[in-house]
């Protein structure tokens, strides 16, 4: 298992594309921390960003205010990523596999254009949950997402496949252009 736990938290978006277990596995806690991260339109290092602690297991825990660190999971095929707070936007987006938990809330375009896999979000999420990117013709595909709490508009918006549960409200055109699911 690793843990991440950020360090500050900055109002420019950091995009952390690589905090997925397809690109942990099988590295030390110094090859994560050299991953790179974007901060604005500086590049960086993971570990500039992160205090990093544990292997590179399939397992990724990330801890502190995360709501303006974007793009976790994005396009994962495997393992399992454990939030302990609210994330950005494009969680889990284009993701194939794996399981993503957040103990919190969730920005917009969570699980955007996913073809597989688990998200569960215990709280609430934004506009664009499991929909299309804007020009795309093909929203979620396959896959599972749960939100605990509600979520804005276009939930589902241009769907194929897969289900998405919310237990509270959904905001405007949800579901629509939905083909299946």
């Amino acid at each position: 298992m690793t843990t991440l736990t950020i360090k500050e938290t900055n109002p420019i978006p950091l995009e952390a594309e690589m905090i997925s277990p397809d690109h942990f596995l099988g590295k030390s806690a110094a090859e994560i921390a050299q991953l790179k991260a974007s901060l604005g339109n500086q590049i960086g290092q993971l570990g500039d960003f992160f205090t990093i602690n544990g292997d590179g297991g399939e397992e990724i825990h990330l801890e502190g205010d995360l709501s303006r660190v974007k793009h976790i999971g994005e396009a994962m095929t495997q393992g399992r990523i454990v939030i302990h707070s609210d994330v950005g936007m494009h969680l889990g987006a284009r993701m194939r596999g794996g399981e993503i938990r957040v103990h919190g809330n969730a920005g917009d375009w969570v699980g955007a254009e996913m073809h597989g896999g688990f998200i569960h979000i215990h709280g609430n999420a934004g506009h664009g949950l499991g929909g299309a990117y804007r020009g795309s013709p093909k929203g979620m595909n396959r896959g599972l997402i749960v939100v605990d709490g509600s979520t804005r508009n276009e939930t589902g918006a241009f769907m194929r496949r897969g289900l998405i549960v919310v237990l509270g409200d959904v905001g405007d055109f949800a579901g629509s252009f939905m083909l299946a699911g």
